[in-house]
């Protein structure tokens, strides 16, 4: 059951309330003798079967496929029809069933349009109006024409004005939905920008860290392998140098893209700061995350540049740590660094383990 749905239930609890305290008070006119107790069944009747269709199909709305906002409406109707009968048949106090009429058209605003509460408070202005003209024609003493016309007047202008203030509560709901909806999607908007790089859409260095440190954390319990690489895109000053730093922004984009493609379900890739990607390796030791390495040398971006010139190839040199059991993932990456500018140191194109040979 939706929230909608659970919110409607609520209204009808609400509403049912307030029929049982005014059905008491009906009976109580009967009891002094100022209402017929067949009018009182009638009434009751009328009341008991329209609150119970009314909630079987809250409940069951989405099986026989009918709209909350049509239930809404078919209770407000149910509600004007229910206290302009009470209005017909009770005694001295009818007059204040009429304030009845007010509160169904409030509960419906919750619900309905601006434009089906305007309806609603025409249909109870009409009903109201026909009920006083045949009270008056049927039994003029009992309702002279006088205190038809005194009730018919105060009850019409209540409700045109409590179906102004609905229409402007409604607005204001709807105002406040869509600056909801807005407030969502900035706060999703600041939530990417705040863990991603805006160049590359990867992870930027804020997020990696805490996502390396989450990750180290949960394998630290399951005790197993992983590691870091650090990848430099080699002599890419040479890039904005000879082609402008617009074309070196689309390498990057280009080798975000690349890297990207050689990673696993279980791999971690970002941005950690200019040139430089960090690749974290999930239950892989050094032996298979050199396999990694290699393929992604074997297989190296080859990047068109948009001015006059042939396509050149983007090589990297990269620096591969395992992580150690117990340490911090800072201490892992200290290690790839100084792999990667032992790869650099070698000539570039190449990557190197640390504490071992550049490959």
């Amino acid at each position: 059951m939706n929230v909608k749905t659970r919110r409607m239930l609520g209204y009808w609890a609400q509403t049912m309330s307030l029929y049982v305290f005014c059905l008491a008070i009906l009976w109580m006119e009967v009891w002094v003798g100022h209402t017929a107790t067949s009018q009182a069944f009638v009434l009751s009747a009328f009341i008991g079967c329209g609150q119970i269709l009314v909630l079987l199909l809250i409940i069951f709305n989405r099986q026989i496929g009918i709209r909350l906002a049509s239930i809404a409406t078919l209770q407000g109707t149910h509600a004007i029809s229910a206290t302009v009968m009470a209005y017909a048949c009770v005694g001295p106090v009818r007059g204040g069933t009429l304030q009845l009429l007010l509160v169904a058209l409030v509960f419906c605003s919750f619900t309905l349009k601006r434009s089906t509460s305007r309806r609603l408070a025409a249909f109870a202005i009409v009903l109201l109006g026909a009920t006083s003209g045949w009270l008056f024609i049927t039994d003029p003493t009992r309702h002279p024409l006088d205190e038809e016309i005194f009730y018919f007047v105060l009850a019409s202008s209540m409700l045109v004005a409590v179906s102004f203030l609905t229409e402007q509560f409604d607005y204001l709901r709807r105002r406040l939905e869509a600056e909801k909806v807005v407030l969502g999607d900035a706060l999703a908007q600041i939530q990417i920008l705040a863990t991603r790089d805006e160049l590359t859409r990867l992870p930027n260095r804020r997020h990696l860290n805490q996502v390396l440190s989450d990750q180290v954390a949960d394998l630290k319990q399951a005790a197993s392998p992983m590691c870091v690489v650090l990848v430099d895109i080699d002599f890419f000053k040479r890039v904005n140098d000879q082609y402008g730093h617009a074309t070196g922004d689309r390498v990057l984009q280009a080798f975000a893209t690349h890297l990207e493609s050689f990673m696993r379900a279980t791999d971690v890739v970002g941005r950690w700061g200019g040139e430089e990607f960090l690749i974290l390796l999930r239950q892989t030791d050094e032996v298979s995350a050199t396999s990694f390495l290699q393929r992604m040398q074997a297989q190296p971006l080859v990047f068109t540049p948009p001015a006059p010139g042939s396509a050149r190839t983007i090589t990297f040199s990269a620096g591969l740590a395992s992580v150690r059991s117990g340490e911090i993932i800072t201490d892992a990456i200290d290690r790839a660094d100084k792999a990667m500018f032992q790869a650099k140191a070698a000539g570039r194109n190449t990557f190197a383990v640390f504490g071992g040979a550049p490959a």
